[in-house]
């Protein structure tokens, strides 16, 4: 037998879909229409849009968003998950097909009810029922397709992380591989609404345009181009799909035991920095270094995220040390952890960022690019120092109290500072602070007490200062970490936490 997409989605539509099912949608929805219809006998249009428009919140976003986060609960609860796991199916026709299989029914009820939405959408002017804006049909369109694809990410989004809680779960080796139903509903709810606010900004207070969606700010740059603004939200919206459905179809491979690069996050990292940086002007070179370390910093954040999430996953890290060790480079690529890769292009990203500052120091004299070289390799540095920490800590405490370390490092890191500095008798006014920074608009220098504090803050966070030595204490910090984390592979001092 042949199947459109996968026997997975077929096997959902006939487990969503009966001949009841399929005819109380439009009869239900027909009783609604003529209740609302005489409840407004002037203006019946108005009415059943309005309520249409509740309908499908219900029904697409809450009802579906349901849906698509415990579609995995279902499947474990019913202990049929690891009968699909071992089918023959690949991850792509497995997670599609779940995907939009369980969703199935809410797209039916949802679309129907968006159908006549868009029938009795009170401001298009091709409806017969005229009004003072004229909305057109194209703009109806736009609108439609916002609250459509608005659901349709918060749908994936709750999908996504109910497989990610089960992959936790596989990683921690816990005896029910239950993952939780809340968090994907909430998540899923809070993006959809969210994104709702952002996309249909103006539109939900009637300030539709006679030339487009929107009266105010038609129009949007992006990488020094110009486009209609409901046209990029269309971009956009399509650009952040793609990426959830990419994230959940690695997440498929990941629970089927495929191999997976470890290029996901940083892929994924990337993307959205460059999609950032669009909005930002980069024709001077100073607002391409500007650009070149936002993307430098995000991608920084990235590997910090990646580190934190897998620095518990000792083995995996073992086994990327060992294939390094054996010169399988493949294997060592295909097996390392995520933030691997992320660090990797956050040194490329500072890298390019680094020539870009070169090239206007020697070009236009500018000393101050320079500073970007220093705060960035500071900043990498330290990202160093806080991996090796935190692969301490997870390493050398139980699980329970592993929050509690996390949290007495934050605070020790910051009082560590305001210590140091009463010991110096380095403590300063906010007036201090308002004449240094205008010394430094004027001079290029923070002067003598400023200077003091700036000296002993590089010993705790990314400095700015030109002096070689703000990289001293960092790297001390470095090397004496790594002796630690060497004396505990050594004598195998483990942690008694799972």
């Amino acid at each position: 037998m042949r199947y459109f997409i996968s026997p997975e989605l077929h096997r959902n539509l006939w487990q969503k879909f009966s001949t009841l099912h399929l005819v109380s949608v439009p009869f239900v929805l027909a009783m609604l229409c003529f209740i609302a219809s005489k409840t407004d006998v002037d203006n019946p249009e108005t009415a059943i849009n309005g309520l249409m428009t509740v309908i499908f919140y219900l029904v697409f976003y809450v009802w579906g968003i349901y849906e698509a986060g415990t579609a995995v609960q279902d499947e474990v609860k019913s202990r049929t998950w690891d009968l699909q796991r071992m089918s023959a199916m690949s991850p792509c026709h497995l997670a599609f097909g779940k995907f939009f299989g369980v969703v199935s029914y809410t797209w039916y009820a949802g679309l129907a009810t968006l159908a006549i939405f868009a029938y009795t959408f009170p401001l298009r002017g091709f409806s017969g029922w005229k009004s003072s804006t004229g909305a057109t049909l194209e703009q109806t369109a736009y609108i439609v397709f916002f609250m459509f694809m608005i659901g349709v990410v918060g749908q994936g989004v709750a999908f996504l992380l109910s497989f990610a809680d089960l992959s936790a779960a596989i990683k921690e080796k816990k005896k029910s591989r239950l993952p939780k139903a809340n968090l994907p509903l909430l998540v899923g709810l809070f993006t959809s609404f969210t994104l709702h606010q952002f996309v249909m900004e103006g539109l939900l207070r009637g300030r539709l345009g006679t030339e487009g969606l929107y009266r105010y700010n038609k129009l949007v740059t992006w990488f020094s181009a110009e486009y209609m603004r409901e046209d990029f939200m269309v971009f956009t919206l399509l650009f952040f799909a793609l990426l959830i459905f990419y994230g959940i179809y690695r997440m498929m491979r990941i629970e089927l035991m495929y191999p997976v690069w470890p290029v996901g996050w940083t892929l994924t990292a990337l993307l959205i920095a460059g999609y950032s940086i669009g909005f930002m002007t980069v024709k001077s070179p100073t607002e391409q270094i500007v650009a070149a370390f936002m993307v430098y910093l995000m991608m920084l954040v990235a590997a910090y995220g990646a580190m934190i999430k897998e620095a518990d996953d000792w083995q995996k890290l073992g086994r990327f040390a060992a294939r390094i060790r054996g010169r399988n480079w493949r294997g060592a690529l295909q097996g390392a952890p995520s933030w691997v890769t992320a660090a990797a292009a956050s040194l490329a990203c500072m890298a390019v960022m680094s020539w870009l500052a070169w090239h206007a120091h020697r070009t236009e004299s500018d000393d101050k690019a320079l500073h970007a070289i220093v705060l960035s390799a500071t900043m990498f540095l330290f990202a160093v120092r806080d991996g090796i920490v935190m692969h301490l800590i997870f390493r050398l405490s139980a699980k329970t109290a592993r929050f509690g370390f996390v949290l007495y490092y934050l605070v020790i890191y910051g009082l560590l500072p305001t210590v140091h500095m009463l010991l110096l008798n380095s403590v300063f006014s906010a007036s201090d602070l308002a004449n240094a920074v205008e010394k430094y608009l004027r001079k290029g220098t923070f002067g003598d007490k400023i200077d003091k504090i700036t000296d002993v803050m590089s010993w705790y966070y990314p400095s700015l200062s030109l002096d070689v030595g703000v990289f001293v204490p960092v790297l001390v910090q470095i090397a004496l970490l790594a002796l630690w984390w060497r004396n505990v592979l050594v004598k195998g001092r483990v942690g008694h936490g799972a």
